[in-house]
């Protein structure tokens, strides 16, 4: 026995998994739990067990994401669709800007995708409640009950020791004040606490220019451009800019804009309610705009208007690339039918109905610079002042290289009116000792030469004269 002892005590670490797994498997055998419940009778715990659970109110079960699928299609086989081919708008205006151009938006509107459709959680308060709707109401203080009950045909919503609320048309925000004000007058020191559990389904028509139009049933969460997406997207020819809501007898205009930008939208009919009808319209007037921006494309003006200010325009393409001095320029469609190119100058210009606006560099010079050239680990461009030498390009340790040619140099130097290039010749010993030291100017190009450089010139200038 005190062997088996020294044996544990000296293997306690590897055994001690062995151990825990046998405690945790102890309640399984009849005297392990004889022992735990200090001699209960199988019945006695039994009904221990029983009040124990029935003290602690249910977790009311909400339904998990619904995931909804474009029609035509399961998910199990779900292929992202290719992308569509150029419209001829995107043809037309890509010839007129000279360069490839997309419609924005519609490599994500334009296509279908499988849709999420959160369930559970918390939901907003402008949600409108419908017949269908299931509403949990959790009462606190003097009376704790957790309540389940739906919304019923007549939109009302009954509840124990209170008179009907009507709940279908209104929001849920405005539905729980309602109804906690009841609780109040009904209850002796009680409040009320609302939350959603299922969500009733609806059923939309989606009508217009879209891949698949037809009845589509989603969620009362879902939104309109989950309805759109499952119908397979918009096609080119489709507005994005003025799509319809039609709901009891009333009609809403949504700006998809507002889902691509950072640019608030009116999304607060987004959401959709059963019975509605959206209709996608044709495309409407489109503007372009091409150059040193960062999303070149096609873009769709808002409803009833012919144009858009170069810096709305600018804004919607992302702004310019890089901080710099442009020149803006309008492809302007004349009377006939001809085209011209027009320079603007104020952001303010409008571009209006298949123009183009073309961002372009106005000036990409560099000033105040001039750089060393040759053979040597310091060549590279230095900044220059109105003091700047060449000897302080040439006096820095290693700047001619390991084996400089000390009786000759060369500045490259431009004009700055005729913007021609002049040779001026330099001795770098001599600039080193303090003479010939010649002031730089902006975009001068130092050239230093080596001793093999030398004896190579010197080569081709002698071969060059012997054959005159």
């Amino acid at each position: 026995m005190r062997n088996v002892a020294r044996f544990f005590a000296r293997n306690i670490v590897f055994l001690a998994p062995f151990f825990l797994g046998a405690i945790l498997l102890l309640p399984q055998t009849g005297w392990a739990q004889s022992q735990l419940t200090g001699g209960l009778t199988p019945e006695q715990v039994l009904q221990l067990r029983n009040s124990a659970n029935a003290a602690v109110p249910a977790v009311p079960e909400l339904p998990s994401n619904t995931v909804l699928v474009p029609q035509g299609q399961t998910f199990g086989n779900m292929q992202e669709a290719p992308p569509p081919p150029p419209s001829r708008l995107e043809q037309i205006m890509s010839m007129r800007a000279g360069a490839k151009l997309r419609l924005f938006g519609y490599d994500v509107l334009g296509v279908g995708r499988v849709v999420m459709v959160p369930q559970s959680g918390a939901v907003q308060g402008d949600y409108v409640l419908g017949p269908g709707d299931e509403i949990l109401v959790s009462l606190r203080g003097q009376e704790n009950s957790e309540l389940r009950v739906q919304v019923n045909r007549d939109g009302q919503v009954v509840l124990p020791r209170l008179n009907p609320i009507s709940a279908s048309g209104r929001t849920l925000g405005s539905f729980e004040q309602d109804l906690r004000a009841a609780v109040r007058r009904a209850y002796v020191a009680t409040d009320a606490f609302v939350s959603l559990g299922k969500v009733r389904q609806v059923s939309v028509l989606v009508s217009g220019e879209v891949n698949n139009p037809g009845v589509r049933t989603l969620p009362g969460l879902a939104s309109v451009v989950d309805a759109i997406t499952l119908s397979g997207g918009i096609k080119k020819s489709g507005s994005l800019r003025a799509v319809r809501v039609q709901r009891g007898g009333k009609e809403f205009t949504i700006d998809l804009y507002g889902v691509l930008t950072d640019r608030q939208g009116n999304f607060g009919v987004a959401r959709l309610a059963d019975g509605d009808r959206i209709v996608v319209p044709p495309l409407g007037p489109t503007v372009a705009i091409t150059g040193l921006v960062r999303q070149p494309g096609i873009y769709e003006l808002t409803s009833r208007t012919r144009g858009i200010t170069v810096r709305a325009l600018l804004n919607l393409a992302g702004g310019q690339e890089v901080r710099g001095n442009y020149r803006m320029s309008i492809l302007r469609i004349l009377p006939d039918g001809r085209t011209s190119l027009s320079a603007i100058s104020n952001e303010n210009d409008l571009v209006h109905d298949s123009e183009v606006l073309f961002v372009q560099f106005g000036a990409d010079q560099i000033d105040k610079q001039a750089t060393l050239s040759g053979g040597t680990g310091l060549a590279g461009s230095y900044a220059v002042v109105n003091s700047t030498k060449l000897s302080d390009l040439l006096k820095a340790p290693g700047a001619l290289g390991p084996s400089p040619y000390a009786p000759f140099g060369i500045i490259v130097r431009k004009d700055p009116q005729t913007l021609s290039r002049q040779l001026v010749a330099f001795t770098p010993a001599a600039v080193l000792n303090g003479r010939e030291d010649e002031p730089l100017q902006t975009n001068d190009l130092v050239r230093v030469l080596s001793s093999n450089e030398a004896r190579l010139l010197n080569f081709v200038v002698r071969s060059y004269l012997t054959r005159l």
